[in-house]
């Protein structure tokens, strides 16, 4: 008598890998694992130096308005 699962008689659970030169990691995780690291080597660095020009441009902003501030101011006085 067949104690077997009858709906589903005929499925192969797992393969078995003889090969001992092929590996298991699919090529998909591969690739997918090389734009991330391409992501972290080219847009990290990428996004760093714009915020350090938003910085810069952001300081220089803020001494510029203080100038024209004082000249304001000293011609305001009548100096």
């Amino acid at each position: 008598m067949d104690w077997g699962n009858p709906v589903r008689n005929g499925v192969d659970v797992g393969r078995s890998n003889n090969d001992k030169n092929e590996s298991d990691v699919p090529w998909v995780i591969v690739i997918c694992l090389a734009i991330m690291a391409l992501t972290f080597v080219i847009a990290i660095p990428l996004l760093g130096m714009a915020y350090l020009d938003m910085h810069n441009a952001t300081v220089i902003a803020v001494e510029e308005i203080k100038k024209m501030r004082d000249l304001r101011a000293k011609i305001l006085m009548g100096e």
